[in-house]
């Protein structure tokens, strides 16, 4: 095998068995020495997020920042986690836009990112940041916001397919050809409890992804502070439009250099493995750990609620407007409100902690 990584499974595999596939993604994604986000992939060749799109993204999500810091009694040091927080785009983005709001002084901000190539570059995009590799190592606070864009998609997931007896896992193997392939086993109880939870109306034949490392993220994150706001934008729905009969065949999927394949198991290490989020089973997982959802919507909506609405008229009426940057602007905030681009995305939005007394503070009054 010419690709390292899928050598070093099949290794694995001959010695120990078949792999669950949520085993192979974190191999493919998270070794040390292959895995994608280590420095073996290209994440910024392969696809964009919602903050590479436009700064106008961070610019709302300031906004978000400064009512969340009001709601949640104007601590002193203001801290804002950032899960997967990437090459340190939006921290050095919000840092600037800071400088003028009453807490950018205090802001203390904390990015979780597992590449260390990845975590160096933040460091200097974001010299104020503190960029961190896991989750258990971040310090204590009081009251805080938690942000994670497209963080979720890339949990390993386990893979399980409906037979007509009930649920079967797909796990990795290796053929006699040395070929990494798919075979098939019985679903643990863990397994087979969420399959019946949430794809009852899968049929047979069709495919899930679930994921079993959420509970473990909200853990570490009630331990570490008394008062949480936390935000999770991802691709995804309920458990009814993920798990459906409309997406049968499984929403995992694999990208590369912005090209879509549905072949898994293709060069470990060099393609980004991800699948749409169950954004009923999130919340459901941070409510086991003391956290409350105040509200699912669509991105385009939690950026409308923000103000974006504003933005291209404002340009548009300028001293001086430019037609070739307003068709740009404009064609930049459209993806992020589309419903056929980001727009759909879905926006959690959750409480930790003891509620702040008194109305909700609004940003644009």
């Amino acid at each position: 095998m010419a690709n390292p990584l899928a050598a070093k499974l099949a290794a694995e595999i001959e010695s120990s068995g078949p792999i669950g596939f949520e085993r192979f993604m974190a191999a493919a994604l998270y070794d040390p020495d292959f895995g994608y986000y280590m420095g073996a992939g290209k994440p910024e060749l392969d696809y964009r997020t919602a903050v590479d799109t436009h700064p106008l993204f961070a610019a709302m999500f300031a906004r978000h920042l400064d009512r969340s810091w009001h709601e949640l009694g104007c601590p002193e040091p203001f801290w804002v986690v950032e899960l997967g927080s990437g090459l340190g785009s939006m921290a050095a983005s919000v840092f600037r836009i800071a400088r003028e709001l009453p807490w950018g002084s205090i802001l203390n901000w904390t990015g979780v990112e597992i590449g260390p190539s990845r975590r160096r570059a933040a460091q200097l995009s974001c010299p104020r940041g503190r960029f961190i590799s896991d989750l258990m190592q971040l310090k204590s606070g009081s009251s805080g916001v938690v942000f994670a864009n497209e963080y979720l998609d890339a949990m390993p997931f386990m893979l399980a397919q409906r037979d007509d007896s009930g649920w079967l896992e797909k796990r990795v193997g290796v053929a006699e050809s040395g070929t990494l392939i798919f075979v098939e086993a019985s679903a643990d109880p863990e397994l087979e409890l969420y399959c019946r939870r949430w794809a009852d109306s899968v049929p047979v034949g069709g495919m899930i992804e679930v994921r079993t490392e959420m509970d473990s993220v909200f853990a570490e994150l009630a331990t570490k502070f008394q008062r949480l706001k936390a935000i999770f934008v991802d691709y995804g729905g309920s458990a009814r439009d993920v798990h459906s009969l409309r997406l049968s065949s499984g929403t995992a999927l694999a990208y590369r250099g912005m090209q879509v394949s549905e072949d898994l198991l293709a060069d470990p290490g060099l393609q980004d493995l991800t699948a749409h989020v169950n954004f009923d089973a999130v919340s459901e997982s941070a409510g086991r750990h003391g956290f409350r959802t105040r509200r699912i919507t669509t991105q385009a909506q939690y950026l409308i609620d923000l103000g974006i609405g504003s933005y291209l008229p404002a340009l548009a009426g300028g001293p001086s407007p430019d037609r070739s940057r307003y068709e740009a602007e404009r064609d930049a905030v459209s993806r992020l409100l589309d419903p056929r681009q980001m727009g759909s995305f879905k926006v959690l939005e959750l409480e930790f902690g003891p509620d702040v007394a008194g109305a909700r503070f609004n940003p644009r009054r």
